[in-house]
């Protein structure tokens, strides 16, 4: 495969993995060395479906007529996929679209699934065939300019350890592409709503040149995957990652403490009182269950603060888990101020739908970014499309149940405001 040149490919590939994706996304978060993992220490392999826009329902056929539609109940995904035969499909010889996106929430694990694959595919070298998997990350993708960046960044970053960066070097990395050789994995989960349009349009014109010649894999969030912008969506195959099942709260918790038994039992335990339905949401996500695996250690007692110190907790890192979202600290102040007036419409029982003129003046009537910033961060996430009218998208803010019990009426000394819930909004777009 690298005839003629004093390295093998795959030795830098493997290399430039390694040093890109060792460890959880999370440990750059985590101050207690005992909270830091690499890939395979912590990796619980997700569930997948095949992702297609929702339809959903409302109760009543004249809902559409007034502010709050109430939703039957909230979507539910069909045709579950275990990791393995995950893998199992998009590897299948015999399947001619390899073009996967990978989509989910932010901290579903959109990013740690597609390193694990691409480290599995780099492990595969029994293979007469094995693929090369390269993988590029948002620094590399804000500008558009994924091909400039394959050659002058990760090219450079990766063989000139090994030898001097030419025109011999560049044609033959040109060439394992034409011959389908490379398996491009390419990370937009943290690109800013504004570069996400530009990206898009980068991508589909790129695609027809020989980066689009071998697999390709992409991984983004919901919200971008649904935008008008997004000329992609009928060039690849989408899978969407699924919230944890209660089976795998529980492995993922006895991993992180590992030999700590009492720690993760005593988690697992506090998980499943009758009380702690919100605590059992807020775990199906993975990033949030890091975050509480986390703070465990540090709770005195090992008792769960108050919800309103749980939700500064949480806010706290989601925001800075965000890094590459710029947000001051008065846009935060902002934000959650119109999240908590927008929740404070709904009931904490129901899930409610909204027109746009309610969710996306709230929230812009502040600041033209919020309702930007509120997709931007996962905090308003689409859903589906209502079946009375497919005009209406849906919306649903989250994390959890966790954040429903208290609204204040002003910030908290901290500046955060406990405004999530599981209700449902319906936009008008």
């Amino acid at each position: 495969m690298s005839q003629n040149l004093n390295f093998q490919w795959r030795d830098v590939c493997a290399q430039m993995l390694k040093e890109q994706g060792q460890g959880l996304t999370t440990n750059q978060f985590m101050r207690d060395e005992a909270d830091l993992f690499s890939l395979d220490e912590q990796f619980i392999a997700p569930s997948l479906t095949k992702f297609k826009e929702k339809k959903i329902k409302t109760k009543n056929k004249i809902a559409l007529q007034q502010d709050f539609l109430l939703c039957e109940s909230a979507p539910k995904e069909k045709s579950e996929i275990e990791y393995l035969q995950f893998l199992a499909s998009v590897l299948d010889k015999k399947r001619k679209d390899k073009r996967i996106a990978i989509i989910g929430e932010p901290g579903s694990g959109k990013t740690t699934l597609a390193m694990h694959m691409a480290f599995f595919l780099l492990n595969r070298t029994y293979l007469p065939d094995a693929y090369l998997p390269i993988f590029i990350d948002f620094d590399f993708l804000r500008k558009g300019e994924s091909l400039e960046h394959l050659l002058n960044a990760w090219l450079k970053n990766g063989v000139t350890r090994y030898v001097d960066l030419n025109k011999k070097i560049k044609d033959e990395f040109k060439n394992i592409f034409l011959k389908g050789q490379v398996w491009l994995f390419l990370d937009m989960s943290k690109i800013p709503v504004n570069y996400c349009q530009n990206v898009f349009e980068s991508l589909e014109k790129q695609l027809h040149s020989w980066i689009g010649c071998g697999p390709l894999t992409l991984i983004c969030q919901s919200n971008f995957w649904l935008a008008k912008s997004n000329k992609l969506q009928n060039k690849f195959d989408p899978y969407k990652i699924l919230p944890f099942s209660h089976e795998k709260i529980c492995q993922f918790i006895d991993k992180w403490f590992n030999k700590e038994v009492a720690l993760a039992n005593s988690l697992r335990q506090e998980i499943a009182r009758p009380n702690r339905a919100a605590i059992r949401d807020l775990a199906k996500n993975p990033l949030c269950l890091a975050f509480l695996c986390s703070a465990w250690r540090l709770w005195e007692d090992l008792v769960f603060p108050s919800n309103a110190k749980l939700s500064e907790i949480f806010l706290t890192k989601l925001y800075a888990w965000n890094f590459n979202c710029y947000i001051t600290n008065f846009e935060k102040r902002e934000l959650n101020l119109a999240l908590s007036k927008l929740a404070k419409m709904t009931s904490l029982t129901s899930r409610f739908c909204l027109k746009l003129a309610l969710p996306f003046n709230v929230l812009n009537s502040r600041d033209k970014r919020l309702f930007e910033l509120a997709t931007q961060l996962g905090w308003l996430n689409e859903v589906g499309v209502a079946t009375e009218d497919k005009t209406c998208k849906v919306y649903a803010l989250c994390y959890s149940r966790l954040f429903q019990d208290r609204f204040p009426t002003r910030p908290a000394k901290s500046g955060f405001i406990d405004f999530f819930g599981n209700c449902y909004f319906i936009l008008r777009g």
